[in-house]
């Protein structure tokens, strides 16, 4: 074969292989555009549609005097990534490694071995969303998420508590209204570019964002800081390991300051244990000791069994019953019925609860709110327990009427003693004033009166 033979068979065989894949591409578009046309614009679809996530502004918490004690700032960006549009992923994770924390071997492995949508870093601030932004990665997604921010800090932390990263309440408030607070997020269909990036918004789909609605509460800030710095001295004086106080209006049952010590910064509450995030004036109940004795004294006057200068034998400081000996701190002889409350006689009191029986003296606390929860809007109440005299022991009269035996909350006693001071009426405690709704419509948490626990006459 000579030479010319042999570059007219290659020419041949160069042209047929050409011709041949001339053939295998027309028949590649024929199967892409006429077989499987439905199939890749659905692919292509997904490539250039998505639906993005639109999210709801979470509400504000205001005090009464609507000063805010949580707010949402949209200061922060989570970084998000999709595995299936990342073509080199040892690549991304080189441009990454001086963007984001070099140390945080979390984020590395999801770039790695992620495979689906994950985010990669959260609350990241603008200048690094910036940066992550100018590499124009179809498969890093910038996602503006807000940021819960308490202005206040510590000032009625236990009582707003706070919402974790994706703004979830986790305690107080913020958990009791959490669905009213964090409103409805959307979807909305829209176009991406080369780049991955939204640019056109084509359908919400009939859906719309709403914003959460903004909570009022009763508390009144300047007067929680009061309380709280009291709070604060008087543990000082008196080395407790813990302490509370409440001030409520008497005659609306509203709680205008709720302080617990110690607390907690609502800005960073994984600092803090988990013991001190608590309302314990609302969730935990103990023995309350003196401070109960006002209420067989109540259930003595209501029935005309005593009255205030009546004398009382407070047997000089010691007094032998059934099972139990009962002793005064200062001893006593005679007392009228108001000293033996001014000066706090165990003795004398007894001898109250001894006159007034025990069906009475249990009838009274259970008009006082005691053995029930108070109904207030706060997640975690406690109920207290007041047994039945019918599971009283044979010291349980002499026990009962000085605070032994009875279990209850701070806030029961609080509002026990709201009866008291405002003419005999046990009101239902209120921590929220007002709710803002979205759309304008405002909803106001009136006063209610639970019953009336001592006659007026």
């Amino acid at each position: 074969m000579n030479s010319q033979d042999f570059i007219r068979r290659r020419e041949h065989f160069i042209s047929l292989l050409a011709i041949l894949g001339v053939a295998l591409l027309i028949a590649q578009l024929v199967r892409i555009q006429l077989v499987g046309h439905d199939f890749w614009e659905r692919e292509a679809r997904k490539q250039e549609l998505v639906w993005v996530k639109q999210r709801a502004s979470r509400g504000d918490i205001l005090d009464r005097t609507r000063r805010p004690l949580a707010i949402s700032l949209p200061l922060t960006y989570a970084i998000g990534f999709r595995p299936d549009e990342c073509s080199d992923r040892t690549s991304l994770l080189r441009q990454l490694e001086s963007l984001l924390d070099p140390m945080n071997k979390d984020w590395k492995t999801r770039v790695l071995h992620g495979s689906k949508f994950t985010y990669l870093e959260r609350r990241v601030g603008r200048q690094t969303a910036e940066k992550i932004e100018t590499l124009k990665l179809a498969c890093l997604e910038l996602c503006p998420e807000p940021r819960r921010s308490y202005p206040c800090g510590n000032l009625a932390a236990s009582v707003i508590g706070f919402a974790d990263i994706d703004e979830a309440g986790r305690e107080g408030i913020e958990l009791a209204f959490d669905e009213v607070l964090q409103g409805d997020d959307a979807q909305e269909l829209v176009w991406r570019d080369a780049n991955g990036r939204p640019y056109l918004a084509l359908s919400n789909n009939g859906e719309s964002v709403s914003i959460g609605a903004d909570i009022q509460l009763t508390i009144d800030i300047a007067l929680q800081a009061i309380v709280e710095e009291e709070l604060r001295e008087a543990m000082q004086i008196q080395k407790s390991a813990r302490a509370c106080a409440l001030l409520t209006d008497p005659r609306s049952g509203q709680i205008l300051a709720l302080a617990t010590y110690p607390g907690f910064d609502a800005n960073r509450p994984g600092l803090a244990p988990a013991e001190n995030k608590k309302c314990w004036p609302i969730t935990d109940v103990m023995e309350h000791g003196s401070t109960l004795k006002l209420f067989a004294f109540a259930g003595a006057l209501s029935t005309n069994l005593f009255s205030s200068d009546e004398v009382v034998f407070c047997e000089n400081g010691r007094l032998s019953m059934p099972g139990t000996v009962i002793h005064d701190a200062t001893p006593h002889g005679y007392l009228t019925f108001a000293e033996v409350l001014h000066k706090s006689s165990n003795i004398g009191t007894v001898k109250i609860a001894q006159r007034l029986g025990k069906n009475s003296l249990y009838e009274m606390a259970r008009c006082f709110g005691f053995g029930t929860p108070t109904g207030i809007s706060f997640p975690g109440e406690q109920a207290g327990q007041l047994p039945p005299p019918h599971q009283w022991s044979g010291t349980s009269l002499a026990n009962f009427p000085i605070g032994h035996g009875l279990i209850a909350t701070p806030l029961q006693v609080a509002m026990a003693y709201g009866a008291v001071a405002n003419g005999g009426y046990l009101m239902k405690p209120l921590i929220v004033k007002r709710i803002y709704h979205p759309l304008g419509t405002i909803e106001e948490v009136n006063p209610t009166i639970i019953r009336q626990a001592i006659p007026t006459s």
